[in-house]
């Protein structure tokens, strides 16, 4: 199933509701389309907002420091990635160029050694981590 296709809802709500939000909706500006992003949002935002309320739960006996070392080792773990992504070689439109060549070529033709990504383009290992 494609994430990106969109799904038909049929969905029951009180006449109150309706009026309500076919009043705010048209007060914005918005139109009949609009109803369906709006739902959208509505949702997305409620979902986002029970699993925060969830974790606060889970979490309410947790001593605040040690939370807090929590929240700031997982910080330090995914940080060094942003780094990378920020300082990582951009693509020359030569290097382009060039890449579109080989991958035009005939798959039967082995990659030649000018084909392999140059060390400064390969991705950093991480430590600690399996590869």
């Amino acid at each position: 199933m494609e994430l990106d296709a969109d799904v038909r809802w049929n969905l029951k709500v009180s006449r109150e509701t309706d009026l309500s939000l076919r009043t705010f909706l048209g007060a914005r500006g918005m139109k009949k389309g609009d109803l369906s992003k709006f739902v959208e949002e509505a949702v997305r935002w409620r979902i986002f907002d029970r699993t925060v309320q969830e974790i606060k739960a889970r979490n309410a006996d947790t001593d605040p420091e040690e939370l807090q070392e929590l929240i700031d080792a997982t910080i330090r773990e995914v940080r060094p990635h942003e780094d990378w992504l920020a300082k990582r070689p951009r693509a020359s439109e030569a290097g382009i160029a060039r890449a579109l060549g080989i991958l035009s070529r005939d798959r039967a033709v082995a990659p030649a050694g000018e084909d392999r990504l140059p060390a400064e383009a390969r991705p950093a290992r991480r430590q600690g981590g399996a590869e």
